[in-house]
């Protein structure tokens, strides 16, 4: 009888140890500052910026932004355009809204990109692409 038991347990050992392991996949921050940021833009040039710290910060703003357009394989910076002048302070989280004037043509496609700053920590981020305006 103890023999039957330590070549079950033998097996279970065995077979758990042949089987891989199965877990759920854990991804880390993509920045450690900032839990999510995002920009959204809309045919007329009406963008919306957003952005959550992972801590709360002196300042969080847009530094910088600009209209790309996709030229082949790659994004081709084609605008400079000036950032929201909205700063949030001592807070986790940032939102403005903008109105650009975009000289834009149908059949291409266009993104906006901005980059993030808060208390000198920085993330890129593109919206979505449009191509009919």
């Amino acid at each position: 009888m103890k023999l039957i038991a330590l070549i079950l347990a033998a097996t279970v050992i065995l077979s758990l140890m042949s089987v891989p392991a199965i877990a759920q996949e854990v991804e880390p921050y993509a920045n450690l500052y900032f839990a999510d940021a995002s920009v959204a833009f809309d045919t007329r040039g009406y963008t919306v910026f957003s952005a959550f710290t992972t801590y709360i910060a002196d300042r969080i703003a847009v530094a910088s932004c600009s209209l790309q357009v996709e030229n082949g394989d790659s994004w081709e910076t084609i605008q400079y355009l000036n950032p929201p002048g909205y700063v949030a302070m001592n807070t986790v989280t940032y939102s403005a809204e903008k109105t650009f004037s975009l000289n834009c043509e149908s059949g291409k496609n266009y993104r906006i990109k901005a980059v993030f700053s808060a208390d000198g920590h920085t993330v890129v981020r593109y919206s979505n692409e449009l191509d009919e305006f």
